[in-house]
């Protein structure tokens, strides 16, 4: 009786550590792709119309930012770098496998800088910048 238990037990632990062990070997497998580290945070406030993003992934073959495939180093690093509207910009970091498995990211970045400003018509930006260097040859072509 007492040899019946201790062979069950030592089957019991045998099979638990054979699940370990594949766990641990194929675990790359069974997780699918990982953003293990990125330098966003989600709601982040940035005073620049434009974010760095760098990150590391691991399992991963191809990643996108907002549609846009990136480079994935040998080091298993990326970076790119993106323009961000005025407001809240949505940024979509989309990796997969090299089995079709796929996991999205999502990180909503708020810029606080203030938009350039931008002219409309060749009058406007002509009178423009009369009015910001009277004195100074006008840089744009005088079309009239």
């Amino acid at each position: 009786m007492m040899r019946k238990i201790i062979i069950s037990t030592l089957g019991i632990l045998l099979g638990l550590g054979i699940l370990l062990f594949a766990y641990n070997r194929f675990s790359g497998i069974i997780d699918g792709p990982l953003l293990t580290d990125i330098n966003i945070q989600d709601y982040e406030y940035s005073d620049n119309m434009s974010k760095t993003i760098v990150g590391r992934v691991k399992n991963t073959q191809h990643i996108s930012i907002n549609g846009y495939p990136i480079v994935i180093k040998d080091d298993s690093q990326f970076r790119h770098t993106i323009a961000l509207a005025p407001g809240h910009t949505i940024i979509r970091v989309r990796l997969e496998d090299s089995f079709g498995s796929s996991r999205e990211y999502s990180y909503t970045l708020v810029s606080v800088a203030e938009a350039p400003d931008y002219f409309t018509t060749l009058d406007e930006a002509q009178q423009s910048q009369v009015e910001e260097s009277p004195d100074e040859e006008l840089l744009l072509p005088n079309l009239n």
